[in-house]
């Protein structure tokens, strides 16, 4: 006699799936009964949809501490990138100010967490016009000659070097350095000339190199008469 389908359903694998079974039970069981923590999260802020030719006009915090509440697995997801503050500028078209309040809506928190509180709660962003422009590119010294010489003639290329920035900032720059040219190098034949290469420097944070690219310095000595 055959036994009908929907009893050979049930029956077929019984052991297979009774234990399936209590397997998700205790699964449940340990999800329902999970404590629910509050844990601070370092989050890094990101920026999406920035306009061409627009730039960053004034530092920003690039971190956020989040404080974030939910089952304790699920707060271990909750970090890295998944924890990012992601701030939409695609609104901004144009050079201006604008002050963003971090909400949950600016995270891809795992389901199950909520957002308690952000530290800083706000932050404020200055877009300015991305400007490039050329600028003379001064030789630095470490200190003085050695006793007794002087610097007879010095050279850098290339003598001028791009930068580019929030407009600004790269306006109020004239001039930039290199890394600073120790004259310990000329013992033994303090009159011949030496040439090495440099690194150029930008003090403001916010211009950087159009171009990085090391700089060469040339310099002769002389003795003083």
């Amino acid at each position: 006699m055959n036994t009908p389908r929907p009893i050979r359903l049930l029956t077929d694998h019984f052991l297979w799936k009774l234990l399936s079974l209590a397997l998700a039970a205790m699964l449940w069981i340990a999800v329902v009964d999970e404590p629910e923590l509050t844990a601070n999260v370092t989050a890094p802020v990101e920026f999406s949809n920035l306009a061409a030719g627009l730039d960053l006009g004034a530092d920003v915090p690039d971190k956020v501490v989040l404080q974030l509440r939910g089952p304790r697995s699920r707060l271990a997801l909750a970090t890295g990138p998944r924890s990012a503050v992601v701030l939409n500028l695609l609104s901004q078209a144009r050079p201006g100010e604008r002050t963003f309040t971090v909400q949950e809506l600016n995270l891809n928190l795992p389901k199950g967490v909520e957002l308690v509180r952000a530290v800083p709660s706000q932050i404020r962003v200055v877009l300015e016009n991305r400007l490039r422009k050329d600028v003379p590119v001064t030789l630095r010294f470490a200190g003085p000659p050695p006793v007794g010489y002087r610097v007879r003639w010095s050279q850098v290329l290339p003598e001028r070097i791009g930068i580019v920035g929030p407009e600004r900032h790269v306006r109020e720059i004239e001039a930039i350095e290199t890394d600073a040219l120790d004259f310990g190098q000329f013992r033994g034949n303090p009159e011949k000339a030496a040439e090495v290469m440099l690194n150029a420097f930008v003090s403001d944070p916010l211009v950087s190199l159009a171009t990085p690219s090391q700089i060469r310095a040339r310099v002769q000595l002389e003795k003083i008469e």
